[in-house]
Formats: C-alpha cells, sequence, structure tokens
C-alpha cells in the first residue's frame, strides 16, 4: 500500500524537522516513512494526517533519546501529553512487536 503524505502534513514535518538537532534528523530522515507505515498498516489508514506523522516521528527514534523531542513538539504547539504512549513504544527498528493502539482524536495545534 503506498500511503499519502499530503503537502501541509510534509510542510509541517519539515518546520518540525529544521528545529531538531542533527542527531534527531538522522534517525527520523530515513525512518519516519517506515514507522508511517507500520502504525496506518495497523489502523487501516492510507493517507498521513498530523497524529500520524507526529507519532512515526517520535517512534523513528530510539526511546533514550525521545526525551530530547518534547521541547520541539511543545514549541510547535504539539500537546505531548496526548503523545504520552508514542513515546513508550518500541522503536521501529526494535525487534518487539508494536501492540495495536486505539487513539482517540489529538487536540487541535495552536496556530501562530
Amino acid at each position: 500500500m503506498i500511503l499519502s503524505w499530503p503537502d501541509e502534513i510534509k510542510e509541517k514535518m519539515s518546520g518540525i524537522l529544521t528545529d531538531m538537532p542533527l542527531a534527531y534528523r538522522k534517525y527520523i530522515d530515513p525512518n519516519i516513512h517506515q514507522a508511517a507505515n507500520q502504525i496506518a498498516g495497523r489502523e487501516g489508514k492510507s493517507e498521513v494526517d498530523e497524529d500520524l506523522m507526529i507519532r512515526a516521528m517520535i517512534t523513528s527514534i530510539p526511546r533514550h533519546l525521545r526525551n530530547g523531542l518534547r521541547e520541539v513538539l511543545t514549541d510547535h504547539h504539539i500537546d505531548i501529553l496526548y503523545y504520552r504512549q508514542a513515546f513508550d513504544e518500541p522503536n521501529i527498528n526494535s525487534p518487539i512487536n508494536h501492540q495495536s493502539v486505539n487513539h482517540t482524536s489529538p487536540p487541535a495545534s495552536g496556530s501562530q
């Protein structure tokens, strides 16, 4: 299945990545599409929305580095409390199977 990435999601992701240290981008850049495909496959989605993109971004980074994401995501008006479960999920390259997660709709992002 080919997962669709709307332009607004690509732009939002690019803006977030620009504000992240290089050490984080080196994990996210090659892995976010794989993570998004895994999440979308579990949830039966064919298009990436902001929620899926954020969860894919978080799970693209090894757990021991994820706390550094919190400040960048908060600076982009993303409610990190909503994503606390994603911060605990295994890294996409981990041999541990992801459990199916029932997510509710994320809170609206602040606008500026």
